[in-house]
């Protein structure tokens, strides 16, 4: 004992020496964290804390251990603050932050006030309780913690605030959500921070044996988290509700509890080191943060040292002097290269040496041509030999002078500077500097005094020569002027620029000084504060609990395992019964006295269609009775089924279809769509048709994956290489649905790679492992399963989709396909968890389309309502979520809380009030009456429109067949007369301009909102993504990754958010063009019907807008890494000194443009493709006015010509008013 005391007492000294040295510049935090390690020293305070998201069941826990219902539980989050637990007499603290000190900063108040006041995170800090708890000695605590996945920062805060005085961290989980990145991403900082922690999942009496061995589960979890490298000290599977649940460790946990207390000293000494080591280590993280901002002002590069810059200054100085050089040399360089040029043209070879000869010899006296040559010839054959000269010479000239001379002044002036205005004029000269000279220049160079002779000739021919290169010398040089002032300019610049890079070469390398400074007094002060501490790495001995099981009589065990044999034995005959003649099975669906309306309509419509049938002018009428009919006799109800990963969608499928189909699993997995319909001739009960992904599908959903995870881009084999071989410990938690997707398709690449882009029948069996194996399920498409049930055989079709969170959600043109065209959209969220933000999400495209159907087609389950404690939990629950609806524009919900389990159970056991307490059955006589009442009602409605609209028109004809024969013979010429004229009409009958001009005033109008919309939410989008608990990480990799899973999260929602917005958009221009097109058919009927006035068609049908596809993702090209680390420069600038905020608008102004350029490429797509679907709208509009105004004429000229019996159309009208047709 002395020595613990010893121990503790040197402990307190060195910590308060410590907090003396710390710098008081620094933030002081940890300073103050540390002064709480030397009080909880002081007084040997144990803390057992408890941690884990809301509705997990951490205050029902600390309630069950305590024996007392102390704190306030319900699924509904209700801790908002630290709550601490002591034994003692009844009494509870409060503590208010209170920062401004404007009031007191307790005050106690009664247990029964303690649920008003625990929600209450923003005034209030903590709370302390004490209770009569005997299993809680002196000085140990039970520490509540807010959920960590509050959506209000405040509460994680605070969980963040009290983690360095827990000895002990019990990190709670729901069963149905253990393998949730959240738990991943909190038990990882746990173990960065040193923590002992031991996981507790709760909730296990929902385990379903015949879906999964209890030991799987087990392991499955035990996996999972040992993949990802994180190792708790002890793992318990308990159920706070159900004592009697036969795996139940809540013993097990009490007796681990009770043994920590034995060794509370050790506990508390081993986590005062930990937590010492931490907040030291991020002291000195936080001063050396705070030195960041002098190091990026001293050095942008880190990895800058005195070598690199001593070289760069060595090479500037030999830049300086080689440009010195250059200018002091540059005019004698070209001088010397003009002189070489010069000399070496040989511009008087042999041949224009003999060319010259011969001019000079025919200007010699006595020059004759032959005994008849005249004056006027000699001096036209002077003239023709000057002109051979004078051609050849100049072109000597131009080859060995002009073009080298002008090469020369091209290259000196291409050394100098940029294409400037200077450059190009002097650029022009060069150009223009052809010497021209004529013949009478070569013939004033001839000495007429001279003896003409062979040397004369070489004496002439070598002064046309000089003379013509001392004019081009002259010429060249009043160039070369020119040359060397732009010479000296660019060599000025070039020096000036040297000059300056040296000057800054000479700063860095004195901040390079300073740097090394800063980093030395880091290392001293870091050794300074760490010298007063020895750390002795000693692991303390924790509770084995084999002590425990060793203390476990073998007849309890027995007796466990006879219970649990019992239970998985009645699941496996629910399910054998079930799968064979579903004898006990009860079904809504089942019973028949709502068909008996379908089948009295179905009876009329065949009746009238037989009446009618043979008359050729009912053509279209009698097509239109047809299709009716058989829409109600085979009709079909598409119902898609919502929510997020283990929300119970599918145990809520295998409720409504009476079958343990769809596979049920806590863990999460790699959804498909699958689709369960009634079996038709081409496919027999259980059978499945799969449809694999094509390979190109599947390489952008790997690229995708991969990119996420920030991975470089390979082939599929390299790529997998890549994922086989990378550590799941170093995925940011943000990423691990897709490392979980990618590890997937890694491991089924093999087996299924030759399948891609094939459909596929397969038998239960083979359909449940398409389902249910990750590793194959990633590559499929989609699943059709036809098997017969009462559901299905009612016309049902149940479309299950991917969650709502998982990797395919980014797909939103699928979902939103499945939500446009489902007859009923059902919602399933979980008691627990009602609304996650990945339901959020959802919600609000819901709420965005809701208006936009003719009917309300939306039902929201309450899945796993039996875990309601009372009625009035589960009343404060649903409200909850009428709330969270109504924020979603969802108002007037239909809520159902049901438990799937006990109705699946209440079905096959044929336990009709185990049925009815499941709330199944509310549901599904609602759900009945909506399918087959409302949406069945419409077809009848429309069936009975027709069959009194066959009654009219034979009404018609009989009365025109009675007419007298002068008005039948006027109305016959009255009618061909119309039907001339508005055959005519609707001929040229087409959208007009200024319809047109409607439309595209509408979609702009509605494209604008959605980009004020967009733009709104940014704010909203960005603080979810960008959120502090992801990078409250240690190592440098991880703050990186954490940026950019931020960064990809960000445009993951903005993209979302910008489809979805679109595709919503839509649906309401859809409704644009039907309300249009509504007008323009009444339009065509006035027409028509002051031409005919007996003239009546079928009712205008809704028409489907086929969209232009929606792009899912926004061109982001500006934007990359590299970019967003130079605006991050650590979490707490980030976080604390408005580097967040700074970072937001330097994105919003980079996003705004992006999200404006999307938006008006779909305004553009969806203008082209609205105008051009209403034109073929219109187009088949009219062909039907056209071919029903033509049946019309022609039944009512038969009956006028009497062409038809009077007698069998009375006989007929008679046959259809019979009560029962």
């Amino acid at each position: 004992m002395k020595t613990v005391e010893k121990t503790i007492y040197k402990y307190v000294e060195n910590i308060q020496k410590l907090r003396s040295m710390m710098k008081p510049s620094v933030e002081q935090e940890s300073a103050n964290k540390l002064l709480h390690l030397v009080q909880k020293l002081e007084a040997k305070d144990l803390y057992l804390t408890f941690c884990g998201h809301f509705s997990a069941g951490k205050s029902s826990l600390i309630n069950k251990l305590s024996g007392h219902e102390i704190l306030p539980s319900s699924p509904i989050p209700t801790s908002a603050n630290l709550v601490a637990i002591s034994n003692g007499d009844p009494k509870v603290k409060i503590k208010y932050r209170n920062e401004q000190k404007t009031k007191q900063s307790f005050q106690n108040i009664q247990l029964d006030q303690l649920q008003e006041f625990s929600k209450n995170g923003t005034e209030i800090e903590s709370v302390e309780i004490q209770y009569p708890i005997p299993m809680l000695e002196d000085h140990v605590y039970l520490l509540d913690t807010p959920g960590i996945d509050s959506t209000d920062k405040a509460h994680l805060l605070s969980t963040e605030s009290a983690l360095h005085l827990a000895d002990i961290v019990f990190y709670v989980m729901d069963y149905n959500h253990v393998q949730s990145e959240i738990n991943f991403a909190f038990a990882k900082r746990l173990q960065e921070q040193g923590k002992k922690f031991v996981f507790i999942v709760n909730q296990i009496d929902k385990h379903q044996h015949q879906e999964l061995s209890f030991s799987d589960f087990k392991q499955s979890v035990n996996q999972a988290f040992s993949d990802w490298d994180i190792h708790p000290e002890a793992s318990f599977f308990i159920s706070v509700k159900h004592d009697d649940f036969p795996l139940n460790e809540f013993e097990q946990l009490k007796w681990y509890l009770n043994r920590l207390t034995e060794i509370r000293d050790d506990l508390i000494i081993s986590n005062v080191e930990k937590s010492m080591q931490f907040l030291l280590k991020e002291h000195i993280k936080e001063y050396k943060e705070q030195n960041q901002f002098k190091r990026q002002q001293l050095s942008e590069d880190e990895n800058v040292n005195s070598d690199i810059l001593l070289e760069k200054l060595s090479s500037l100085t030999n830049q300086r002097k080689e440009i010195e050089q250059s200018s002091n040399t540059y005019l004698e360089r070209l001088k010397r290269e003009l002189n070489d040029i010069l000399q070496n043209a040989n511009i008087i070879p042999a041949g224009t040496r003999d060319l010259a000869h011969d001019y000079l010899q025919s200007l010699q006296p006595g020059f004759k041509l032959g005994f008849f040559s005249t004056r006027g010839k000699i001096q036209a054959e002077q003239e023709r030999r000057l002109h051979h000269f004078f051609e050849d010479f100049s072109e000597k000239v131009q080859a060995h002078i002009t073009w080298h001379v002008k090469d020369l002044l091209r290259k000196y002036l291409n050394m100098n500077g940029s294409n400037d205005q200077t450059k190009l004029k002097v650029m022009e000269k060069i150009e223009a500097m052809d010497i021209k000279i004529s013949p009478d220049w070569l013939v004033k160079q001839v000495n007429t005094g001279a003896a003409f002779s062979n040397e004369y000739t070489l004496n002439y021919s070598k002064h046309i020569s000089q003379e013509m290169k001392t004019i081009y010398r002259k010429k060249t040089m009043e160039v070369v002027h020119h040359l060397v002032d732009i010479a000296k300019q660019t060599y000025h610049k070039k020096l000036k620029q040297v000059k300056h890079e040296m000057n800054q070469i000479e700063h860095e390398l004195v901040n390079y000084k300073r740097l090394q400074e800063i980093n030395k007094e880091e290392v001293d002060y870091e050794q300074q504060l760490f010298s007063l501490f020895h750390w002795v790495k000693q692991d303390i001995c924790l509770p084995n609990l084999k002590d425990y099981t060793s203390t476990f009589s073998s007849n309890v065990t027995k007796k466990i395992d006879k219970v649990l044999e019992k239970k998985i034995l009645e699941s496996n005959e629910i399910v054998l019964s079930s799968s064979s003649n579903q004898k006990n099975l009860i079904s809504n669906f089942s019973k028949k006295d709502y068909k008996e309306k379908i089948k009295n309509t179905v009876k009329k419509i065949n009746t009238t269609y037989e009446v009618i049938n043979d008359f050729p002018a009912m053509n279209s009428l009698s097509k239109s009775l047809l299709e009716k009919s058989d829409r109600l006799n085979n009709r079909k109800f598409t119902i898609s089924l919502f929510g997020a990963f283990s929300a119970g969608k599918s145990s809520f499928a295998n409720a409504l279809l009476g079958e343990r189909l769809l596979p049920v699993s806590p863990n999460p997995t790699t959804a498909t769509v699958i689709k369960i319909m009634p079996p038709d001739h081409d496919w027999l009960h259980g059978f499945a048709k799969v449809k694999l992904k094509s390979l190109e599908a599947f390489k952008d959903e790997v690229e995708y994956a991969v990119d996420q995870l920030g991975l470089q881009k390979m082939t599929l084999d390299q790529s997998f290489q890549q994922i086989l071989k990378l550590k799941a410990s170093l995925i940011h938690p943000k990423a691990k649905p897709h490392y979980v997707f990618l590890k997937a398709a890694a491991h089924g690449w093999n087996e299924m790679q030759s399948n891609l882009g094939l459909e596929m029948k397969v038998d239960l069996e083979i359909f449940q492992s398409y389902a249910a194996d990750e590793n194959k399920s990633c590559y499929v498409e989609h699943i059709e399963l036809y098997y017969a049930c009462p559901f299905t055989n009612s016309g049902m079709i149940l479309v299950d989709t991917p969650g709502a969170d998982s990797i395919n959600a980014r797909h939103t043109g699928v979902a939103f396909d499945y939500i446009k065209n489902a007859d009923v959209i059902l919602f399933v969220t979980y008691y627990n968890h009602a609304f996650s933000r990945a339901d959020r999400e959802f919600l609000l495209q819901l709420g965005r389309v809701k208006d936009q159907f003719e009917l309300d087609k939306m039902f929201f389950i309450l899945n796993a309502a039996d875990l309601a404690s009372s009625d009035q939990e589960l009343k404060d629950v649903t409200e909850h979520m009428i709330l969270n609806l109504a924020q979603h524009e969802i108002r007037n919900p239909r809520i159902y809380p049901v438990s799937s389990l006990n109705a699946l159970e209440g079905k096959q056991s044929g336990d009709e009030q185990i049925m009815v307490h499941s709330g199944i059955e509310t549901f599904e006589l609602d759900f009945i009456k909506f399918t087959n009442e409302e949406l069945t009602e419409m077809i009848i409605q429309a069936a009975n429109s027709e069959i009194n609209r066959a009654k009219n028109i034979l009404e018609q004809w009989r009365n025109n067949a009675l007419e007298e024969a002068e008005i039948k013979q006027k109305k016959v010429k009255q009618l061909g007369d119309s039907f001339i004229e508005l055959n005519d009409w609707l001929h040229h009958f087409e959208l007009s301009e200024s319809e047109v001009n409607l439309l595209i005033k509408e979609i702009k109008e509605l494209l604008y909102y959605v980009k004020q919309r967009v733009t709104y939410r940014f704010g909203e989008l960005y603080n979810l993504s960008f959120h502090p608990s992801d990078f409250q990480l240690t190592r440098k990799m991880d703050v990186k990754q954490a940026l950019a899973s931020a960064w990809n999260e960000l445009n993951r929602l903005l993209s979302m958010n910008c489809s979805q917005e679109v595709l919503a958009t839509t649906l309401r221009i859809e409704n644009t063009m039907n309300h249009q097109l509504k007008e323009i058919n009444k339009q065509i009927l006035q027409q028509v019907v002051s031409k005919l006035s007996q003239y009546e068609t079928e009712p205008l049908s809704f028409q489907n807008f086929k969209a232009p596809s929606i792009k899912e993702s926004l061109n982001h090209a500006e934007i990359d890494f590299t970019w967003l680390m130079k605006q991050f420069k650590n979490p707490k600038a980030f976080f604390e000194e408005q580097g967040k905020d700074r970072l937001k608008l330097e994105l919003e102004k980079k996003m705004n443009p992006v999200v404006e350029s999307y938006i008006g490429e779909h305004e553009d797509l969806l203008i082209q493709q609205v105008i051009e679907e209403m034109k073929n709208w219109i187009k088949h509009l009219v062909k039907k006015h056209t071919t029903d105004v033509q049946e019309h004429v022609e039944g009512l000229t038969s009956a006028l010509e009497m062409k038809l019996n009077v007698e069998e159309i009375e006989m007929k009208i008679s046959m259809l008013n019979k009560p029962d047709t």
